[in-house]
Order: C-alpha cells, then sequence, then structure tokens
C-alpha cells in the first residue's frame, strides 16, 4: 500500500505493491515540476531514503539551476566540487564552510560579514582543539594565523561565491582577506628550495636504497619500501625542475607520458588548460623505474600531507623540503635567466601576475645599489 512520511515529499511503496517491485518504490515530482518514479535499491525504509537522496543529488548535479535562480551556499558548493574541485582536501575546506555557515544560505546574500563569521568561528574551532589536546600534540593545533584562517575559509569561500557568480546565481563580490589580529605572531618569510638541499635530499633516497635489501618472509614490504622510495626521487626531481603544484602531479597519469620521446603532458589548473614539455634524462631514468600503480596513476598518494610525511621520513636533518618551496625555486629562476615575470607566470601557470611577484626570492645581493662616490663625498653618480 502506498504512504506519506511526514517532511520528505512524494508517495512511497513496499515491496510487492508497484508493480512486481522487490524493493521499496518511490513516486513524486522533482525539482522542475515533472513526475517520475522509480524502484529503490533497498527494501527497508533508511536504505531506500538513502537512494532517493542520491538520485535527487544526481538529477542536482546535471541540472544546474538557471541564471537568476535561487540557489543555496550548498547547491552552488555542490555544483562548484563537480565543475572546479580537485583534491580531496580542497572538498573538505568547500564542505568546512558550507558547514559553518549554514547549508540553506542563499548564496546570493554571502557577504564580508559571513566571511568574518566564517573566519572567526573557524579561530575558535582550532582553540578548542588546542586546549582538549595534550601538551604533546597541541603543535598540531597552534592558534591560527591570518595566512591560514584565509586558506581554510576565504580561499574555499571564495571559490564558491565566484562560481555562483559566473554561473549567474548572483552578483559579483570582493571578499577580504583577514587580517592579523592584535598579538598575532607573523608569519615566516616564504621558504625558496635550494638546489644544493635537494641534493643532499636526492643523495639520502639513493643511500636508502642501496641499503635496503630482501629478507625472507618480507620481501612483500621490502618491495613496497623500494617502490615508494623511487616514487619520492621522481617527484622530487619532478616538481624541482618543473615547480608544478602538487595536486597537479598527484592526480598525473601513464598515459600521457612517453619515455621514449622524453615528452609528457599535465594537466594545470587555474586555469584548466593541457601542457606539453620536456622530461630530462634525470626525470627519465626517476620514471622508468618506478612499477606502474593499477589505477594508471604515476605516485601513490592522494593528498599533499602524505606526500609531506613520506619526504619527511628520509629527509636528511636540517632539510625540510616542500613541493611549493621548489615552485617559489623554478619562478625565481626563471625570472633572473630571463627578465620576464610573464614567462614565468606561464610557465608555473599562475592566474595573475600578481601571484609570480610574490614567489620572486631577491638575494641581499641583488637590492645593493649601484651607485658610487662622487669626488665630494656624496653618495650618488658623479655628476658631469
Amino acid at each position: 500500500m502506498p504512504y506519506k512520511i511526514a517532511g520528505l515529499p512524494g508517495t512511497w511503496y513496499e515491496p510487492g505493491t508497484r508493480k512486481g517491485n522487490s524493493t521499496i518504490a518511490w513516486r513524486g515530482q522533482l525539482p522542475d515540476g515533472r513526475w517520475t518514479e522509480f524502484f529503490t535499491d533497498s527494501a527497508n525504509q533508511s536504505g531506500a531514503e538513502t537512494h532517493r537522496r542520491r538520485v535527487f543529488a544526481k538529477w542536482h548535479r546535471d541540472h544546474p539551476p538557471a541564471a537568476g535562480a535561487t540557489v543555496s551556499l550548498s547547491s552552488a558548493a555542490a555544483h562548484y566540487k563537480d565543475a572546479r574541485a580537485r583534491s580531496d582536501e580542497e572538498r573538505r575546506r568547500v564542505d568546512a564552510v558550507v558547514h559553518c555557515l549554514g547549508a540553506e544560505l542563499d548564496v546570493a546574500a554571502v557577504n564580508q560579514t559571513h566571511a568574518t563569521k566564517a573566519a572567526r568561528k573557524y579561530r575558535e574551532q582550532r582553540a578548542a582543539a588546542n586546549q582538549r589536546a595534550r601538551v604533546e600534540e597541541r603543535q598540531m593545533y597552534p592558534p591560527p594565523t591570518a595566512e591560514t584562517v584565509n586558506r581554510e575559509v576565504l580561499t574555499p569561500l571564495r571559490a564558491i561565491v565566484n562560481f555562483a557568480a559566473e554561473q549567474g546565481w548572483r552578483s559579483k563580490i570582493v571578499l577580504k582577506a583577514v587580517k592579523p589580529e592584535k598579538g598575532e605572531v607573523p608569519s615566516q618569510p616564504r621558504r625558496v628550495a635550494k638546489d644544493v638541499d635537494v641534493d643532499r635530499l636526492l643523495t639520502a633516497i639513493e643511500e636508502r636504497l642501496a641499503t635496503l635489501k630482501p629478507t625472507g618472509h618480507r620481501q612483500l614490504n621490502y618491495r613496497r619500501e623500494v617502490a615508494s622510495l623511487r616514487a619520492r626521487r621522481a617527484l622530487v626531481v619532478l616538481v624541482h625542475e618543473r615547480g608544478y603544484r602538487i595536486s597537479e602531479w598527484l592526480r598525473w597519469e601513464w598515459n600521457t607520458i612517453d619515455l621514449q620521446s622524453a615528452i609528457a603532458r599535465i594537466l594545470l589548473s587555474k586555469p584548466d588548460r593541457w601542457v606539453e614539455f620536456d622530461l630530462s634524462s634525470q626525470a627519465v631514468a626517476a620514471l622508468a623505474e618506478m612499477p606502474p600503480l593499477d589505477k594508471g596513476r604515476v605516485f601513490p598518494w592522494r593528498h599533499r600531507s602524505q606526500v609531506y610525511q613520506a619526504i619527511d621520513r628520509i629527509a636528511p636533518k636540517g632539510i625540510h623540503w616542500r613541493p611549493h618551496d621548489s615552485r617559489r625555486a623554478v619562478v625565481t629562476a626563471v625570472i633572473r635567466a630571463t627578465g620576464d615575470p610573464v614567462l614565468a607566470q606561464k610557465y608555473v601557470s599562475h592566474a595573475s601576475i600578481k601571484t609570480t611577484l610574490r614567489y620572486r626570492v631577491v638575494e641581499p645581493q641583488e637590492v645593493r645599489p649601484a651607485v658610487r662616490s662622487g669626488p665630494s663625498g656624496r653618495i650618488g653618480p658623479k655628476l658631469l
């Protein structure tokens, strides 16, 4: 017999009551007003409701709202994740912001007040986590700086709002970054990877590979460790040579690589575009020793945090290498060699030239005044 459930639209049918259905059936209207009927994958009510939510979620993904429509923050975020999100970490940040501000909030109403509210709530959550943690764990939840808040809160919120503006769901708006709080410890100067430190890291990986030996029942562990070390070596070489983002390397696939011709392609982001680049002899050798993964990806890690942990386990004392340090090194090297920031911008795929200029690291010897003392002892160019 058909029955209704309070709070849920549509009509439900028990197994065997609708065209011989073996699972619960649902009949109702789609968001565009059309009537539909489908059988769920479950004979119990909770499973049937889950199936219905999945069907409607897929419908919403396949039918984005038209320009001018009223769209909730959660709906805009869902469409953004399907269209633009490149990593699980980015999706996590988007979901956290939506949870903080409320899923039913109209995306057209989001303004600077909401950004400030989300930033304040994020600070409070980090402070609470710090209080709950043991003393030895509190370094995992340090007081967030303005830079951290902007990365975790403002960046995903801006992405959702800008995407909504592109779709015509709201007008364009500029969300200002969170300013440092009074007494906040300033962030450390941006680090740039030095060639000598990268060489030391690669040497440490080579030494570890040389000392590994297969012994009895530990054959499987030996193969895993060798594969992991070879992946680390290839990643360090490629990142330090090309400077692409770590998220772009982690989704890189073998079918885009031609080792015989020493040519590869990679999908860059901001904006999305495929680029073809030459592989150095060192990169070709490192990739040739790597066993392909089952799913076609080149590297075994899913998140950048896994990469950091893998590198830190093998790095010599005093070396704290991060892929973005090499990205800054590449930008600096290209600008020094060519004197053209636009070329560096295109090389590493920055969306804005301002970002490229911030990545440029200036050494003290580069800013010494090119002046000389005049005959009167005055500092400055000699007058004719």
